[in-house]
């Protein structure tokens, strides 16, 4: 009997986790172009599951424990572009209370990241698993948020992994809304990037002052042109279809390239550098400052 009962708990043991399960396999996408404007699903639902989250400071650093429900309503999942149910997760997240902008930066792909975590325990997690012809590691990965691919978006900008998680692909209307005051012109703090720095919404200080605020913008813009059709390239012409149709440009905005600047905030007066949630690409910042902790590394993914 205990033989029995110990390979039954090897075997148990054995079985993939949530984490662990392979995602499913990629969809053989050629569209090349923007048909029509994305629909989204209403966030009408009451979740059942109840939103779990704890944030502690421990020494040196930021312990966050979630159940990935957000307190907001959310859409109805399953939909017709997502088939996945939204279910309670096991977020462990360990950042800096101090980080440190370093000399290079570190972006979500290769390995692959999520930006970091709302205050409401929902990830931000921009970045869409599909590509031009299915081919992972082609250049040409769909924007999310175009509307391109049909993923069931909610107003929320959000939708559902296979494992369950819900989770923001741009501004998280919803997340801002509930922690915003009616007496509030600067954004307020809505979350905690992976490299350990404060996340906004769009509205900060210009230039330190409180009396001086304004809506931030990207320093990115669409290419002109035509892209290579070369191969296994899409063609076409540059329309936010794929994200390489985005370029950055120094000071077209006031935001750097990693969405973000070093300015004083409500909760840090001395100043920090921050992150900012745009309306226009990339919306959720695409590379870190600092240096991202592993917490966040999409292991399954």
């Amino acid at each position: 009997m205990k033989n029995f009962l110990l390979l039954a708990l090897t075997a148990w043991l054995a079985l993939p986790t949530a984490v662990e399960a392979a995602p499913p396999p990629l969809r053989r996408h050629k569209i090349i172009q923007k048909s029509q404007p994305i629909k989204k699903i209403v966030a009408s639902t009451t979740l059942e599951i109840p939103s779990k989250i704890s944030i502690q400071i421990q020494k040196n650093y930021r312990l966050i424990k979630a159940n990935g429900v957000p307190r907001h309503k959310a859409g109805q999942f399953p939909n017709s572009g997502n088939p996945h149910k939204i279910k309670a997760q096991k977020y462990n997240f360990r950042i800096p209370i101090n980080p440190k902008v370093v000399n290079k930066l570190t972006s979500l792909e290769n390995p692959r990241y999520n930006f970091g975590v709302g205050l409401n325990g929902v990830l931000f997690d921009p970045l869409a698993r599909e590509y031009f012809l299915g081919k992972v590691n082609s250049q040409w990965r769909y924007e999310a948020t175009s509307g391109s691919i049909a993923l069931g978006l909610d107003t929320n900008n959000a939708h559902v992994q296979p494992n369950g998680a819900y989770h923001y692909h741009s501004m998280p209307i919803g997340l801002i809304k509930n922690l915003s005051s009616k007496n509030e012109s600067h954004s307020p703090l809505i979350g905690w990037a992976a490299d350990g720095y404060p996340i906004y919404g769009p509205n900060g200080y210009r230039s330190n002052s409180k009396l001086d605020v304004i809506t931030n913008k990207s320093s990115y813009q669409l290419k002109t042109g035509n892209r290579d059709n070369k191969s296994e390239n899409p063609g076409g012409y540059y329309d936010g279809t794929f994200i390489p149709d985005y370029l950055f440009v120094q000071n077209h905005g006031t935001l750097d390239r990693c969405n973000g600047r070093k300015i004083k905030t409500p909760e840090f007066p001395n100043g920090t550098y921050a992150y900012f949630i745009t309306s226009e690409y990339p919306s959720i910042p695409r590379c870190f400052k600092g240096k991202p902790s592993n917490d966040f590394l999409k292991s399954n993914r």
